[in-house]
């Protein structure tokens, strides 16, 4: 069974970030196997408390994420 959850990009490469920026891009991340759907190649943080099915309030989706990992089903 998969867990998506968000990962959200960053610039800080140890991977914290304090709040998620309105133009940050979020990935899905399955917090199981601990892989995304496709190869990120920045830095991100991982919101294990964010389901990746709950809409967001700031930020915008991953598009191939969305299509791998439809929000809605």
């Amino acid at each position: 069974m998969t867990s998506w959850k968000i990962a959200i990009e960053t610039d800080n490469e140890g991977g914290l970030i304090s709040a998620i920026e309105p133009d940050a891009v979020a990935h899905a991340f399955d917090v199981d196997t601990r892989e995304m759907p496709h190869k990120v190649s920045s830095a991100y943080a991982v919101k294990p408390d964010v389901d990746w099915r709950m809409p967001l309030q700031r930020g915008k989706r991953c598009t191939v994420c969305a299509d791998a990992v439809p929000p809605t089903s």
